[in-house]
């Protein structure tokens, strides 16, 4: 009686851990790490002025990620603070090969554009690929996070970089 009593308990312990198995694994999330070891959208940046013509989700995937916690301060004078994910805007430049320039114009999928000085660019600004630690939209997108500046310079589905000389 004792040797079915162990069967029958081995057998609902072997069935109780298959059973708990998932078959898919569940989404990463960034961790401050490098880019391969989460998934990405897919996208593709042009960069006008610079030596290299686009950016994509393949190249992100040579670079680290940042995260910075940034307001947005919108049109009606309310305030969201989120945690933001990305790969710096500064080092997509230097990817591109910019090292001088006067200023950026960074334009939006719909047309909306917003000109950077050099200050903006080359600080707390990130392309960012992740809002609290979730994709960006249903199918992921690319967000300009540029912490401390207001919410008329943030480029929500980034599309292009101009760099002005």
């Amino acid at each position: 009686m004792k040797k079915l009593f162990i069967l029958f308990l081995i057998m609902v312990l072997a069935l109780s851990f298959t059973a708990c198995g998932g078959s898919e694994a569940p989404p990463q999330e960034p961790d401050g790490s490098d880019v391969e070891s989460v998934e990405l959208p897919e996208f593709s940046i042009a960069i006008e002025g610079a030596e290299v013509t686009a950016f994509t989700n393949a190249d992100a995937t040579d670079f680290e990620l940042v995260e910075i916690e940034a307001v947005q301060t919108k049109k009606d004078g309310s305030e969201e603070t989120n945690l933001w994910t990305g790969i710096a805007l500064k080092d997509v430049l230097a990817f591109a090969g910019v090292s001088e320039y006067t200023s950026l114009t960074i334009e939006a999928s719909d047309g909306y554009a917003q000109e950077y000085t050099p200050d903006i660019a080359e600080g707390e600004t990130i392309l960012a690929l992740y809002k609290n630690g979730e994709l960006i939209g249903d199918t992921g997108s690319v967000q300009l996070v540029p912490k401390g500046q207001p919410g008329n310079m943030w480029i929500k589905e980034l599309s292009k970089i101009t760099i002005n000389k």
